[in-house]
């Protein structure tokens, strides 16, 4: 296993935190992205789909063959825009587990 199982990207305005993403992997063949998040005021002007740009082009450039992400329905559109196949999952949340 590599030693880095991590990284993110971020975006900046006058130093200040803006955009967000964070990418766990195995360095291997794996990764997930979770957290995207861009602050309100700056929504809908194209961070959110530079941040997914960066991370899924250097995941590319790192051979990693399968990219996953959990999002709302909502996004569906979105997430299509980079390739993502929508497919039908399982997840355990363990707060919902009786």
């Amino acid at each position: 296993m590599k030693e880095k199982l991590y990284t993110y990207f971020t975006a900046r305005k006058n130093g200040r935190l803006i955009g967000f993403i964070d990418v766990l992997s195995d360095g291997i063949a794996d990764a997930y992205l979770q957290d995207l998040a861009v602050h309100p005021d700056y929504q809908n002007i194209g961070i959110g789909t530079e941040l997914m740009n960066r991370a899924v082009g250097y995941l590319k450039s790192q051979n990693i063959k399968a990219i996953q992400v959990i999002f709302d329905p909502r996004n569906t559109k979105f997430y299509k825009r980079f390739g993502f196949n929508i497919v039908q999952a399982g997840i355990i949340d363990k707060d919902a587990v009786v």
